[in-house]
């Protein structure tokens, strides 16, 4: 047993060449695909422990790619190697230190199956704060990579948790229908299996419908090791998933339903995340988000309350107690607005970079590293610029940046997606360079706006800045949380639009007339 960060587990089975002392692993749920299909080209998304490897050469899979992510887990092969058997050197198997949905998109080949088993923390299927975090393997655009590169008669297996209330498989469940859906598949129903063992569960889903033959074997699967069926085209034990699956208007399913079961997309890539809010009112999905119905929300309302409470109690409190005696000139909410907006704008747009690039640099510690390191040296440079560059024209020098980084934000929020879907394929340095380049003109632009309106202020009175440095900070600090709430429940897109929206504020009030005549 491998563990990693006392939240996931991979296991490691002892093998010295003879594949009769490893029979035990066709009793596992997960090697249920390899009885139907030719098994000629076989991918495997999170090689971990082996184990999935080993299965595939069990049954006499002729190549083996194994995708992982994590190169310790695959220097961990390496060193027991004497334990294991060199699985991972065997000859069929070629390991590749890759994210898996950047592998997937520049490869050419194309695969008879491709399995995914627990990629990912128990702790992110249980609820608290890893089901706050995105996942991008569990997506609608990820399940049409995998379906783009099956084989005509290849097929897609992914092995999950299986739960008293199903929640999770329903919602795996969810992504190939979406997917068949788009693709105006006829009859999804027959394109689907589902079987499960204890408390796992395995969905096979096939490119063409399953045949008499191969549900035979399922059924001999089933009879031999206890795989009890939850689905398949003419058996449907569990009611719920039939439902789902055959059900003519699925939209109406999700909602009658009492957690959140849509498929996620890129957009939304929070797949562990259940609870369910409205969709039409912003204050009532940020209501139902903070009352508590279950961890995650619980958790969000926390932070929400004691972020809040830090707020007032250290950066907004300290100045009504000493500066509530001293004279506030007329402009004075006006300030206090714009720099609450480019506070707020500022962490907005940030977060949402941030969750961006996580497909496309394929790690939450690389997009972390490389858009804040970027966002940093560039804001820091833009800031400078403002000192260098002096220009007669208040209207250009205080305007034109917000007015540009309006612009730029508009163009990046739509054609970003695009962009990062077609440019996946490239080697992880070009990757980070790239993002690099594209922050680039955001973060000059982002560095900005606060020196500039410091600089207004020094001319208008040295006593404002204080306020308008702890309104700044409030609203960085709290539009943090609210930058989680709204991604969760609407959307990247929408998230970096109220970004944006903020900045428009900022521009609002720079350009309201006669409130800061002396510094003209």
């Amino acid at each position: 047993l491998i563990d990693i960060d006392a939240g996931a587990s991979t296991f490691m089975t002892e093998f010295d060449g003879d594949f009769a002392k490893v029979d035990a692993l066709k009793s596992e749920v997960a090697s249920v695909a390899y009885r139907l299909t030719p098994k000629r080209n076989v991918l495997i998304i999170g090689a971990g422990g082996g184990n999935d490897v080993l299965t595939a050469l069990l049954f006499g899979s002729q190549a083996v790619t194994a995708v992982e992510m994590n190169p310790l887990m695959l220097q961990i092969g390496e060193e027991f190697g004497d334990f294991n058997g060199h699985i991972l050197q065997q000859p069929p198997v070629t390991t590749v230190v890759d994210e898996a949905r950047s592998y997937i998109q520049h490869t050419d080949q194309q695969f008879d199956i491709i399995q995914a088993t627990l990629v990912d923390t128990w702790a992110a299927s249980a609820a608290g704060a890893f089901a706050l975090t995105e996942n991008y393997l569990y997506t609608q655009e990820a399940f049409r990579n995998y379906w783009d590169h099956l084989t005509d008669d290849g097929i897609f297996t992914m092995t999950r948790f299986y739960f008293d209330d199903p929640k999770e498989m329903l919602r795996l469940i969810a992504l190939p229908l979406a997917v068949m859906d788009q693709a105006g598949v006829v009859d999804p129903s027959q394109h689907l299996v589902v079987v499960r063992r204890e408390f796992l569960a395995t969905i096979l889903w096939k490119k063409t419908h399953f045949t008499a033959d191969e549900l035979r074997l399922i059924d001999e699967a089933n009879a031999q090791y206890y795989f009890p069926l939850v689905y398949t085209p003419y058996q449907q034990p569990d009611p719920l998933f039939a439902q789902l699956i055959t059900a003519p208007d699925r939209a109406a399913f999700y909602n009658t339903y009492a957690s959140n079961i849509r498929p996620p997309t890129d957009n939304q890539p929070f797949f562990f995340f259940f609870n369910k809010s409205s969709t039409g009112n912003p204050l009532a999905a940020l209501g139902a988000m903070l009352s508590g119905d279950d961890e995650p929300s619980a958790l969000l309302a926390f932070l929400v309350v004691v972020l809040a409470l830090f707020a007032l109690a250290f950066l907004i409190g300290p100045l009504f107690l000493f500066g509530r005696q001293q004279e506030r000139p007329p402009f004075f909410g006006k300030w206090l607005f714009y720099f609450a907006c480019i506070g707020l704008g500022f962490i907005m747009v940030e977060i949402v970079l941030i969750q961006r690039f996580i497909l496309f640099l394929g790690h939450p510690i690389y997009a972390t590293s490389v858009i804040l390191f970027s966002l940093l040296l560039f804001g820091g440079l833009g800031s400078f610029l403002t000192q260098r560059f002096q220009l007669e024209s208040a209207a250009i020098r205080y305007g034109a940046p917000l007015i540009g980084l309006i612009v730029l934000l508009a163009i990046y929020n739509v054609l970003l997606p695009g962009f990062i879907r077609t440019t996946i394929f490239l080697s992880a340095p070009w990757r980070i360079l790239l993002s690099a380049a594209l922050i680039c003109p955001l973060g000059l632009l982002m560095g900005m706006p606060f020196p500039l309106g410091i600089q207004r202020l020094d001319a208008l009175g040295h006593e404002m800045i204080p306020w308008v440095w702890g309104i700044n900070g409030a609203f960085s600090v709290l539009g943090s949380v609210f930058a989680a709430v709204l991604s969760i429940n609407y959307g990247f897109a929408t998230t970096m639009w109220i970004g944006l929206a903020a900045y428009v504020g900022a521009l609002a009030a720079f350009t309201v007339r006669n409130y800061d005549k002396v510094a003209r």
